[in-house]
């Protein structure tokens, strides 16, 4: 259960991370959505331009971690990817002739092997690309949130009146379905087996979001546990001590995880209790339906892909002195250094904001 929640976690956080990896000797740079370097993937990104300009395999002494770019969504992430390729890609193809001319011969151009290791250097246009990428981004945000506030200012009191008289139509309708369960109560309807089968169904989804709740809680202890032992090496009466505590916490939450299942396995024991609380679900979900429609009514929402402006990302940076080659960088930009590493990027340790601490909209 543990590996298939990893995989996919894996693949639904894809874009959350960019790795960036540069080449020491000839400051080739590409771009990697996975924190290991695929081969074939970062070949296709170098074009050729000359002879040994593209290696038949990249070396992990020669290839190291440049940057690591961390974004609240995967959406954001892969839009900035999609970004940083085509600026590439137009670095390659598209660039002034006057900075390939020999400073000797106004005239002439540089060899040709010279213009292929001017070509190769890509270090400084990344950098570049990047804050561009953020840059526009965050222009994108502000102008969605002015637009958001010009159409909210136009429509919000319509839209609040229209919530008001749909709520008081809720509580009427919640009032009515309590009615109807005391008289099914007074009047021992029996249940039917729809009501044990939807029993059934619910206090299974019930138990599987109990259970990765508790794994990825699982998860979360043992990284903070290895963090604190990376950081802090202890030794005798003081290690025995925390390893003590260790142990002891693990069974207390061992305890706590069976008296969890057993409350929720409880709750199910009384079928007319259940189908009461089904019923009530019921409702509560056909009211949201109703809330994102009227929301959706009044202030439609923008097509395209959306994101929300540049909050939340953060840079972490091998050397700290590369986030200069670019002019300017928007303010909400965070920047960090990266964690000392040697051939692979290290595991991202800065929390980006989760997606229900991030607004969800802003036009790209």
């Amino acid at each position: 259960m543990l590996a298939s929640l990893s995989r996919t976690q894996t693949t639904q956080d894809l874009g959350r991370h960019i790795f960036i990896y540069s080449n020491i000797r000839t400051n080739q740079v590409v771009y990697s959505l996975r924190r290991p370097l695929n081969n074939n993937d970062a070949l296709r990104q170098l074009p050729f331009l000359g002879k040994k300009s593209v290696p038949a395999s990249l070396r992990k002494d020669i290839w190291r971690p440049m940057a690591i770019v961390l974004f609240p969504r995967p959406v954001q992430g892969l839009l900035a990817f999609q970004k940083l390729r085509e600026y590439r890609k137009l670095h390659e193809l598209s660039y002034p002739v006057e900075d390939f001319k020999d400073d000797r011969h106004p005239n002439a151009m540089l060899e040709k092997k010279k213009r292929g290791r001017k070509l190769m250097d890509q270090k400084a246009n990344t950098v570049a690309d990047l804050a561009a990428t953020l840059q526009k981004q965050d222009e994108a945000g502000q102008a969605y949130h002015q637009q958001k506030e010009k159409a909210y200012e136009e429509k919000g009191p319509s839209l609040e009146t229209a919530l008001k008289e749909l709520e008081a139509s809720h509580d009427r309708q919640l009032t009515a379905l309590e009615g109807r369960q005391k008289g099914a109560r007074k009047f021992s309807i029996p249940v039917t087996d729809e009501d044990r089968k939807k029993s059934v169904q619910h206090r299974t989804n019930a138990l599987k979001t109990l259970e990765k709740q508790q794994l990825l809680a699982q998860r979360e202890v043992r990284d903070q546990q290895s963090e604190e032992r990376r950081r802090t090496p202890l030794e005798g009466e003081e290690r025995e001590a925390r390893l003590e505590f260790q142990r002891r916490f693990r069974h207390d939450r061992g305890d706590a995880q069976d008296k969890e299942w057993q409350r929720v396995w409880d709750s199910y024991r009384d079928p007319i209790a259940v189908r009461e609380m089904i019923q009530k679900e019921e409702l509560s979900q056909r009211q949201a339906t109703a809330i994102a429609a009227l929301r959706e009514k009044h202030l439609p929402s923008p097509r395209g892909t959306v994101i929300e402006g540049v909050d939340g990302v953060v840079v972490q940076w091998a050397d700290l002195l590369d986030a200069e080659y670019a002019e300017t960088w928007p303010k909400a930009v965070v920047h960090h250094r990266l964690r000392p590493t040697r051939h692979t990027a290290p595991q991202p340790r800065v929390r980006t904001p989760s997606p229900e601490q991030v607004p969800e909209k802003s036009i790209v």
